[in-house]
């Protein structure tokens, strides 16, 4: 890969020209989604899964979602979402594509 810039050879995973420090097509301007937002979302509406959507785990919501849905009365299955949502707000801090939460 070369600089834009320069015109000089750098690495292809490079940030930063070594020659000029101009900044490469590697840096991304999207910071991410927040870990407060993430917990909020989660202790809000966790039994939906809406923050695992959000975070790009669509398997998970989906789950979350269907099993609220189906057994909306039964205590039981609420109760072991609703401890699967605690456990997620503790445990998880990257999105579905590996992004760290800001």
């Amino acid at each position: 890969m070369y600089c834009t810039e320069c015109g000089n050879e750098i690495n292809d995973n490079a940030v930063v020209c070594l020659s000029c420090g101009c900044q490469t097509s590697n840096v991304s301007d999207s910071q991410g989604l927040s870990r407060v937002v993430y917990v909020l979302l989660a202790w809000f509406f966790g039994l939906l899964g809406v923050h695992n959507f959000v975070a790009g785990y669509t398997g998970k919501g989906v789950a979350q979602l269907a099993i609220t849905l189906v057994t909306g009365v039964l205590i039981f299955p609420l109760f072991a979402v609703g401890l699967w949502v605690i456990i997620e707000m503790i445990t998880v801090t990257k999105s579905a594509d590996g992004t760290p939460f800001s």
